[in-house]
């Protein structure tokens, strides 16, 4: 059985990944975003790519957004140019 008293975020963020297949660029990129990138709080949810990669989006860090889970479902709801015109990110969404 697991401890999980011991496991560090870093380390289920690493295991996630893994599992999953992700770049270690965006690996390397939720490790050093990991906190909602709007209100600051820490958060597992993983990055959001602005351009989605089925759109040529690449997994590089002027591309990703480290979203709270709150915040993640937001932008797919309202959509990237309403989210970004709301929190003040339109340089970030290539607006």
């Amino acid at each position: 059985m697991i401890n999980l008293e011991n496991i560090t975020w870093r380390e289920v963020i690493r295991t996630v990944c893994k599992k999953r297949k992700y770049s270690n660029a965006y690996r390397d990129y939720w490790l050093e975003h990991p906190k909602c990138e709007v209100y600051g709080f820490p958060t597992l949810e993983p990055p959001h790519h602005i351009k989605t990669r089925g759109a040529g989006g690449k997994d590089n860090p002027g591309n990703l957004i480290t979203l709270c889970h709150y915040h993640h479902v937001e932008v797919h709801k309202i959509g990237r140019r309403s989210f970004a015109t709301r929190y003040g990110l339109e340089d970030r969404f290539f607006l």
